[in-house]
């Protein structure tokens, strides 16, 4: 049984309020794991409990979507807190909506929803007299909730097939009726602003991030989507995808609109091209391709999808660069051996980057404050497409000084001699790119803490061990998000390419503390694999971790060592 410790088991929250639900230990003699299935589809969860061997009185939620406990959601947002006695739920709402909680067949529900806002991930906010659209994901099928999204007042439905008491429309494919049809209805409102898509295995969210910087320098109003959020003339929304589905999508690109936006460049994932949301090439997504063949034909997808110019910047020293070069396409290439934009002299240091190149018969030499070979083609291609928006060259260059790489992307915190870089180096390529750009500018030794993310491509593991302990004088594996998987799994798994002078360190804020206290006089400590992150995912529990406060907490408890 459950105690809903004096709250009412029905009642109506009006707007602005809030409802808290503690569920009670009662004396159980094992931890619960309680397990949230479909969190506020159609404002009802299902929580179910799987019994864990550990003794405890706490409770932990789950979910099986594409979600963080934490989001937010149009009807509100779920946040759960662990306590002594429970899990205490509290949930706000946007609007009025009712809420009913109960127990069935040992069970526990909790509906909080209303006649005017339902949330779920297939579909936005549910009105009386909305037509509902079943979209088939990879994990779930929005099939399976057309009887609740008619019970929430849906008049008609679009599907793949079948027949319900509304009325109902087959097609084909419902995720391309839903993409032709926003097309039809809202593309024309936003179709003057000009699109300018980033896609590539690493790389996207610095051209992406400086692009932004830069027009937003020059007074172009503009927007920026991709990993570090959703940028737009001054705001900023969290985004949990690199691309959201195509309704978000267009959802973003009407606020963009509305705000003002002339330019909104984003980055786009290979998931999303495959995926038919709408990007040099390496192993990275292959538990979702399959194949690097897979993985290059989703990124050729936005090459061919070019309008007006059709301009299409590449990386002309990669190996896949052919791949992209398409007729019909102004390819601009990016080359130190032979492109449209020269790469010659560069100068390294840990604080920043100096080069000259050559476009159109003309030599420039210019400073950034970020370091590493790969941003300088990432630097280049951000100012050619500035460029190619028609902005002087000189121009662009004069913005240097005040431009900076993103959160997490080769970010230095400076300790004495040494330099501290945090970078989300999270695949092969990444890794191999940060290490050899340290190799570049160091004077002391390489130390490198680096993990592999759980339920994520296995194959990758001890390429990026073998690639650490290659470029590093000494390697530290650590944890990096283990989410589901045995994390020991992990790291054996990392182990396999491992050689030379390396140590297991599980705990990442002991990893940490221990790459600190190795550090000589000039040495580098890299921290890989988090980047931007704040939080480290152990099971399906997301709990607050940042490597530079990691980082920063060590030097402030040894300044005076």
């Amino acid at each position: 049984s459950f105690n809903y410790e004096g709250i009412d088991k029905e009642g109506s929250l009006p707007a602005d309020k809030k409802l808290q639900i503690r569920i009670p230990h009662n004396g159980w003699q094992k931890e619960v794991n309680w397990k949230t299935y479909d969190l506020c589809d159609f404002g009802m969860e299902r929580i179910q409990p799987a019994c864990d061997q550990r003794s405890s009185n706490l409770l932990t939620v789950s979910n099986t979507g594409n979600w963080s406990a934490k989001e937010h959601l149009p009807m509100g947002y779920l946040e759960n807190t662990q306590t002594h006695t429970g899990m205490l739920w509290q949930i706000e709402n946007n609007g009025s909506w009712h809420w009913e909680i109960g127990d069935q067949n040992g069970h526990l529900y909790l509906a909080a929803s209303g006649p005017n806002e339902i949330y779920s991930h297939w579909f936005k906010n549910l009105k009386p007299g909305d037509t509902f659209i079943a979209i088939r994901n990879v994990n779930r099928d929005g099939h399976d909730y057309i009887p609740q999204a008619i019970k929430n007042g849906a008049t008609k439905v679009i599907v793949e097939e079948g027949n319900y008491d509304v009325e109902t429309v087959v097609v084909e494919d419902t995720r391309a009726y839903l993409k032709d049809y926003l097309y039809e209805h809202y593309y024309p409102y936003f179709k003057d602003m000009k699109l300018i898509g980033v896609t590539g295995t690493n790389g996207k969210t610095t051209i992406g991030y400086m692009m932004y910087q830069m027009m937003t320098m020059l007074d172009i109003p503009c927007a920026y989507m991709g990993t570090i959020g959703f940028y737009y003339c001054g705001n900023f929304i969290k985004m949990v995808n690199t691309t959201p589905d195509v309704d978000v999508l267009y959802d973003y690109f009407i606020k963009a609109k509305d705000a003002g936006c002339k330019v909104l460049v984003m980055e786009v994932s290979s998931h999303a091209l495959a995926k038919d949301r709408i990007h040099d090439l390496t192993q990275d997504h292959l538990d979702f391709h399959k194949t690097l063949e897979n993985y290059a034909n989703a990124k050729q997808l936005l090459f061919k999808k070019t309008r007006g110019k059709k301009i299409a910047v590449i990386n002309g020293d990669d190996p896949h660069a052919s791949h992209f070069e398409l007729e019909g396409n102004q390819n601009l290439l990016i080359s130190d051996q032979k492109g449209d934009v020269l790469i010659q002299n560069i100068e390294f240091s840990h604080l920043g980057t100096t080069f000259t190149f050559k476009y159109q018969e003309k030599e420039y030499q210019t400073h950034i404050q970020m370091v590493g070979r790969y941003n300088v083609y990432n630097y280049l291609t951000a100012m050619l497409l500035i460029h190619e928006l028609g902005y002087e060259i000189d121009a662009i260059l004069a913005l240097n000084t005040k431009l900076k790489a993103p959160k997490g992307r080769m970010e230095l915190i400076v300790y004495d001699t040494n330099g501290i870089f945090v970078d989300y180096a999270h695949t092969p390529d990444a890794t191999l790119n940060v290490l050899e750009s340290a190799q570049e500018f160091k004077k002391g030794k390489i130390i490198t803490i680096i993990g592999c993310g759980g339920d994520r491509d296995t194959t990758k593991r001890p390429i990026m061990g073998e690639i650490a302990c290659k470029h590093s004088d000494h390697v530290i594996i650590t944890d990096d998000n283990p989410r589901t998987e045995d994390p020991q799994k992990i790291i054996n798994d990392i182990l396999k390419g491992v050689s030379g002078d390396y140590e297991v360190i599980n705990d990442r804020h002991l990893a940490i503390a221990k790459g600190m206290s190795l550090l000589k006089e000039n040495d580098i400590l890299m921290i890989l694999g988090k980047g931007h992150e704040d939080y480290q995912i152990i099971g399906t529990e997301k709990i607050h971790f940042s490597d530079q406060e990691e980082v920063e907490k060590y030097i402030r408890e040894h300044i005076h060592d």
